[in-house]
């Protein structure tokens, strides 16, 4: 009974936090494509699909992988250890980096499509010739979090090297719903950064919104 009334606070509050969110994210469009002068055409192509949780990265990388045939690199695998040598735990920054760069070298002639964040690897970004920004409303990916957490719990889905998500990890400070709004923070505030506009100065960079 306590666990479906925590669900229910939960869910109101993210509903309005994301009415909230999404009535400014619509005041002031982002731009929807920018591109650059570098050529691919001769080129390993190297995409990086950056945005919060459940924006669609997994989604879209999978995609990308099987039309493009190359492989992907998956950020959530390499962040945490194995569940059955230690559950829902993260990995070192510099073993996260480590695990990532080795399967960069592994397919550097063949291409690959990064699935994650790159805030911590700028080697990832100093590497891509290609940045798809998942740049979706708060209210969308809330939404789409809440059902694949539902989902998982159920199901028992594994994800994340192995792990399983539980109820009681909701409710507390390593809710997937906390993380999630830090993320789009970090996000929005990395992609308009110098260090990203400078990265992608002659290179095609697509951002992908919705409302």
């Amino acid at each position: 009974m306590i666990e479906i009334f925590a669900w229910i606070v939960i869910v109101i509050v993210l509903s309005l936090v994301a009415s909230y969110h999404y009535y400014m994210n619509i005041r002031s469009e982002q731009p929807y494509l920018r591109k650059g002068s570098e050529s691919l055409e001769s080129k390993p192509i190297k995409i990086i699909l950056h945005g919060p949780c459940a924006s669609g990265k997994s989604t879209h990388s999978k995609e990308l992988s099987k039309s493009l045939n190359i492989p992907v690199i998956d950020s959530d695998f390499h962040r945490f250890y194995p569940a059955h040598e230690f559950e829902w735990k993260n990995k070192s920054r510099a073993e996260f980096v480590a695990a990532v760069e080795k399967d960069m070298d592994q397919y550097r002639e063949k291409g690959w499509v990064f699935d994650g964040r790159v805030l911590q690897l700028p080697s990832v970004v100093r590497e891509a010739n290609v940045l798809i920004m998942m740049d979706y409303a708060l209210i969308v990916t809330y939404w789409r979090l809440l059902v694949r957490c539902v989902s998982r719990c159920i199901s028992k889905t594994k994800c994340c090297n192995g792990n399983v998500e539980r109820w009681t990890n909701q409710l507390g400070k390593d809710s997937l719903f906390v993380f999630e709004f830090s993320c789009m923070v970090d996000a929005k505030k990395q992609s308009s950064s110098s260090y990203f506009q400078s990265a992608f100065a002659t290179r095609y960079g697509r951002f992908v919104k919705e409302t």
